[in-house]
């Protein structure tokens, strides 16, 4: 027994031995953050563009409300389309959606160029018919554009029934959002409106200017901040009572290495961007 004593005592100090100074057995030891990080939201994923594969993920192929994130949508609808950027648009009363911020009053003309900027920068409903009246096209018909793009863009598990994201049968995934990111944070007019802390504009038969302020509270975080090690590129928020706090968002680091996140059903506006925050740290930090 004395001997076996001798020899245990041996294995724990030799230097060689040692589980402290095994190089593979430290390496592990320190990457224990690997098993992920801890998210409440219903449902979550976090993609790496670089290794084209998924670095995290919860109930990925759970198919949810997105609320407005819906209008990432609409807006790459709108752009399969010639559009007059300085084309204006009276604002009508059958174009009101009530719901979120409203910055439109019957009777006002507003450009192309302000009614996209007012749908990404603060997430107008309003907005978003008032533009699809402006090319001439139903809500049935515009809604069935965009559930065809959505199939064309390999979407399989996301269905809109309306452009706003009003309507909680607009319904996606974790997985299927990955590609709706990929694609909408790749055009640079979209990057241009969602990096917008606020915008300012003026209808053409008003003489005061108008200010809408953006939903994304990152915007004001330490991810846009130039010295920071990670930051962030874009992002789209949505919220509904059925859906809960939902948000989309793509960053990188300083080596340019993309990630898309998307968080679905976080239980409240705070929670949303913690949580993306700290993903966003998790996938950069494995």
């Amino acid at each position: 027994s004395y001997f076996l004593l001798i020899v245990l005592l041996l294995e724990l100090f030799s230097p060689k031995q040692s589980f402290l100074n095994n190089k593979n057995n430290y390496q592990n030891f320190k990457q224990i953050k690997n098993i992920g990080v801890f998210v409440e939201a219903k449902s979550a994923i976090v993609f790496s563009e670089k290794e084209k594969r998924i670095l995290f993920s919860k109930n990925k192929k759970n198919q949810l409300p997105i609320a407005s994130i819906t209008k990432l949508m609409s807006v790459l609808v709108f752009l399969d389309h010639n559009i007059d950027w300085e084309r204006k648009v009276k604002i009508s009363q059958k174009d009101f959606r009530y719901g979120g911020l409203m910055h439109l009053s019957v009777g006002e003309e507003v450009n192309f160029r302000d009614l996209f900027n007012l749908i990404l920068v603060s997430s107008d409903n309003t907005a978003v018919i008032s533009f699809m009246r402006g090319l001439g096209i139903s809500e049935k018909d515009f809604v069935a554009l965009m559930n065809q793009k959505a199939q064309k863009l390999g979407m399989k598990d996301t269905f809109f029934a309306d452009p706003t994201g009003l309507n909680p049968h607009n319904v996606s995934t974790a997985y299927d959002l990955v590609i709706l990111g990929k694609t909408a944070f790749s055009n640079e007019m979209v990057l241009s409106a969602l990096n917008k802390k606020q915008y300012i504009f003026r209808p053409n038969n008003k003489r005061k200017n108008k200010i809408a302020y953006s939903t994304d509270k990152l915007l004001n975080s330490f991810l846009k901040d130039e010295k920071s090690e990670y930051k962030l590129i874009a992002g789209k928020t949505g919220y509904l009572d059925e859906a809960g706090y939902c948000f989309l968002a793509k960053a990188e680091n300083s080596k340019k290495e993309k990630i898309i996140v998307a968080i679905l059903g976080a239980k409240s506006n705070k929670d949303r961007f913690q949580e993306t925050k700290n993903l966003i740290w998790w996938a950069y930090n494995k």
